[in-house]
């Protein structure tokens, strides 16, 4: 078990390291051509509610389709980390500028006055954070544990799609994941689409 963990830990740090030494140019680039596939898919048109992570440190961008999914009429959260309860919150976002300050960790979250909490129950989609996926969705997350606990609240027809670069994709995670570690049903990467299970 602990070896199981320092392993993770251990390939968590190393794609944490190469993505942080990414630069500015590689990551906006990286990060439309993810966007963009994202975008032309038929589960963006067809969600009607959709939930996705800030940005920060070069995970791959996520604001312009934040501010699109506003744009385009879709009920669109982003998850305020709840410590006490130790679980995430999905909150209603309306306005990208205005309403968002640096908070859990340093993500980017809805100041008090513009929390709307949400049910996971209403939610179509989820943008799912990562450091390192492999080619059956399996997924190494941030150590907390906070999106595997979330989307256990999900319904079973919802869909976790995880942005990742392909350097993030590695051949095979089982030997790393616990029972506990949820895997996600869609990677895009600037490469291709990886379907969980294909």
């Amino acid at each position: 078990m602990k070896e199981k963990e320092e392993e993770k830990d251990l390939l968590r740090a190393k794609l944490i390291k190469t993505r942080n030494s990414m630069t500015r140019k590689e990551v906006k680039t990286k990060s439309r051509q993810i966007r963009d596939r994202f975008l032309e898919s038929s589960k963006y048109s067809t969600a009607q509610t959709l939930m996705a992570y800030a940005a920060k440190n070069n995970e791959v961008e996520t604001e312009y389709l934040i501010k699109k999914a506003i744009c385009d009429g879709k009920k669109t959260l982003v998850p305020v980390t709840d410590l006490k309860n130790n679980r995430l919150i999905p909150s209603q976002l309306k306005d990208f500028e205005l309403e968002l300050e640096e908070g859990t960790y340093g993500v980017f979250e809805p100041r008090d006055e513009y929390l709307r909490p949400v049910s996971p129950l209403k939610i179509d989609l989820v943008i799912t954070p990562g450091t390192v996926f492999d080619l059956k969705g399996n997924r190494i997350g941030y150590g907390g544990g906070f999106y595997d606990r979330f989307l256990n609240t999900l319904r079973e027809d919802a869909l976790s799609v995880a942005f990742a670069y392909e350097f993030q994709i590695v051949q095979d995670l089982q030997d790393v994941i616990f029972d506990h570690d949820l895997p996600v049903d869609k990677i895009i990467t600037e490469e291709r689409i990886i379907e969980r299970g294909s």
